[in-house]
């Protein structure tokens, strides 16, 4: 830890933005990490500062030079910044925005948050749909009074490189979930160097859907980075995920399971016939997995098997129930359009994003904007990353003693409670029986029904959906602050 009083800042080393007049940051870069405009990594980032430090290699953050009224076009903004850290020669440049707590910013957790896809923004989910200051409507924003930074700093970043703001020049972007972390592992040292208050605030990894794979490697590469002695200690105090994206060989074959039963506290999804019907397709989905499962435990290539798996299950039942006009991330709306995903404040967010003005506000070198990069899922599942398994990292870091939380929608279908909670039941780790008899014994909490067992906590939500802050905010923000107060001692 570094006493603040120790440390040389210059306030007008980089611009905050601010929609509070006259106000100072609490966090102000270090001086001394500063880089001379000169140097090699400056020259794609105009009219910002550029800080590195010789800990974090291969790696610089770029700072706004001014502010750029971001309070304008986010509504609540209050203090932060905007900026992006360049990596791998100066290839990849993920975007990323901070906010300063409302409450007591130098004494507040640090949450980040990511989205999932892989290849969907943080900025355009996460921020504006969900738990940021301020919330997309119409063409604009409000502000957001279940906005998780009421408790917490919150830092919200578009990785990997090519989603959202982010994007590459002359290199690829990170194609595995392993490698997207190591990009972020760079992002946290680094920050904490050249903020050294961040040094003293616990860091909570946050996230939901394919952030289920994302978090878990980036927690264990942090766990690894403290426990091998690294000179600047990275504060990990936790890890939560929202309806997580853990082994799809487990969670498809639950499709039939939520469809097909009350699950969403609404009846099935079809009728008893339709049910009937589809029994063994059920059938076959799992046998199909398990194929791809089996090959897994003998070292075999799965891509194949995973295609077959995959096209096979999606034909019957994710398209089932998009057929029958079923939101698939929230089962209570109706798509009339058989879209699959009515929500919309998604495409809201996106044009808003997509704006000359709110481009410059937001600090973006980029000159576009896409909720979701398509080629980074493709390049997931055709790698193998998306369907490979994350159990074996999560064992690992639940092993270690991370406090973990996973909080599941009730109405999601995609990556709905049943999968996870299967996934989580099949767990090979040293409380596997103590968190699978508690869930005998499940505990009320204000959002619904959850179970803990040692340092994991699950949660189901009720009348929520996949994007759990969205749909039930002012639940969601008594789960962050309970969960970023007592922990495992959540009930």
């Amino acid at each position: 830890m570094v006493p603040l009083s120790l440390v040389s800042l210059i306030p007008s080393a980089a611009a905050f933005f601010s929609d509070n007049k006259g106000a100072k940051p609490y966090f102000t870069p270090d001086s001394r990490t500063r880089l001379p405009d000169t140097n090699q990594w400056t020259t794609q980032f105009p009219d910002s500062w550029h800080y590195s430090n010789k800990d974090v290699p291969d790696a610089v953050l770029h700072l706004k030079a001014k502010d750029t009224q971001l309070g304008k076009y986010c509504d609540g903004a209050g203090n932060g910044y905007t900026g992006y850290v360049s990596l791998a020669n100066g290839t990849r440049h993920l975007y990323f925005v901070f906010f300063e707590s409302r409450r007591e910013p130098l004494h507040d957790p640090l949450v980040l948050w990511l989205n999932g896809g892989p290849g969907c923004s943080s900025i355009g989910y996460g921020l504006l749909t969900e738990h940021g200051p301020c919330l997309i409507v119409d063409k604009t924003t409000k502000r957001n009074e279940n906005s998780w930074n009421n408790v917490a700093n919150m830092l919200y970043v578009d990785e990997p490189a090519d989603t959202g703001y982010s994007f590459t020049t002359g290199g690829p972007t990170a194609k595995r979930a392993s490698a997207a972390a190591d990009d972020l592992v760079a992002l946290i040292q680094l920050l904490n160097k050249i903020f050294p208050p961040f040094q003293n605030l616990p860091l909570h990894l946050a996230g939901e859907s394919n952030a289920g794979k994302h978090l878990p490697w980036l927690a264990s590469k942090l766990i690894k980075l403290n426990k091998d002695g690294a000179q600047l200690q990275i504060p990990l105090a936790s890890m939560m995920v929202g309806n997580p994206v853990l082994d799809v060989a487990i969670q498809e074959p639950a499709w039939y399971d939520y469809a097909c039963s009350n699950a969403s506290s609404n009846g099935p999804l079809f009728d008893i016939k339709t049910c009937k019907e589809m029994q063994s397709d059920h059938a076959q989905c799992l046998s199909l997995w398990d194929q791809v499962v089996k090959a897994r435990q003998a070292g075999k290539p799965t891509q194949e098997l995973v295609i077959k798996a995959r096209e096979y299950c999606l034909e019957k039942f994710q398209y089932a129930v998009q057929d029958a006009g079923y939101d698939l991330y929230d089962v209570r709306r109706h798509c009339p359009d058989l879209s699959a995903d009515c929500d919309v404040l998604a495409p809201l967010a996106e044009q808003f994003l997509r704006r000359a003005e709110v481009r410059t506000a937001f600090g973006s070198q980029t000159k576009s904007f896409s909720l979701c990069t398509g080629a980074i899922f493709d390049d997931s599942l055709n790698n193998g990353d998306w369907s490979d398994a994350i159990t074996p990292v999560l064992i690992a870091v639940l092993e270690s003693g991370l406090p973990t939380l996973f909080y599941v929608g009730e109405k999601d279908f995609l990556y709905n409670y049943i999968g996870v909670e299967n996934v989580l039941e099949s767990l090979s780790w040293s409380s596997k029986a103590g968190y699978v008899k508690s869930r005998q014994t499940p505990r009320k909490w204000e959002g619904g029904v959850g179970w803990s067992y040692k340092n994991l906590v699950y949660l189901r939500v009720a009348n929520a959906g996949h994007d759990v802050p969205e749909t039930q905010p002012a639940v969601a923000q008594v789960m962050l602050a309970r969960w970023l107060k007592q922990g495992t001692s959540f009930f």
